[in-house]
């Protein structure tokens, strides 16, 4: 898996969800290459797309249709942004 520290996981993260606010129902393939590749190996960004849902699963949605995998914001999505985002939640915790 790609070399990210947590808190430039935690950015990466937020800025997925950034990019689903925009951008309705993403296939997977299409979204990495429009977030510049962000990760080494595809399979590695579909496991942050996970650890998403997985921590938060309000604030995306993720489905499979004709072996495309697709994200999707929700309504949370903004307003957790706006409160931090996981970017947040990962500073709190390293100040602990």
């Amino acid at each position: 898996m790609d070399r990210l520290n947590r808190l430039d996981r935690a950015k990466l993260k937020d800025r997925i969800l950034r990019f689903l606010l925009r951008n309705r129902n993403c296939e997977h393939y299409r979204f990495y290459a429009a977030l510049g590749n962000p990760t080494l190996y595809i399979h590695d960004f579909l496991n942050i797309g996970l650890e998403i849902y997985r921590y938060e699963p309000h604030v995306m949605n993720i489905h499979a249709f004709a072996n495309d995998i697709f994200f999707d914001g929700t309504d949370l999505t903004a307003i957790f942004l706006e409160n931090g985002g996981f970017t947040k939640i990962e500073e709190d915790l390293e100040k602990n």
